[in-house]
């Protein structure tokens, strides 16, 4: 029989070595959550610093004059859900 025209659509993806430390991670994580005692680290990580929040613009009073067309939904009030 002859070689296939196309190779395999899928490409072989190489499996995560067993010693990763994102697997070490998933691992403690869900044995503390399946009530099982989580390994100590072995060095603390220091907390990201806080960023500041951005500050939005808010418009104070509408408009006077009458709209020339009729106007989009929030484009006067800023409309969040």
């Amino acid at each position: 029989m002859a070689a296939p025209i196309q190779p395999g659509f899928q490409n072989q993806i190489p499996s995560p070595r067993a010693d990763s430390p994102r697997n070490a991670a998933q691992r403690a994580f869900f044995q503390a959550a399946l009530g099982g005692t989580a390994p100590a680290r072995a060095a603390a990580e220091p907390a990201p610093a806080p960023r500041a929040a951005p500050v939005q613009r808010v418009m104070t009073e509408a408009p006077t004059e009458a709209p020339t067309r009729i106007l989009r939904p929030g484009s006067i009030l800023d409309i969040r859900v």
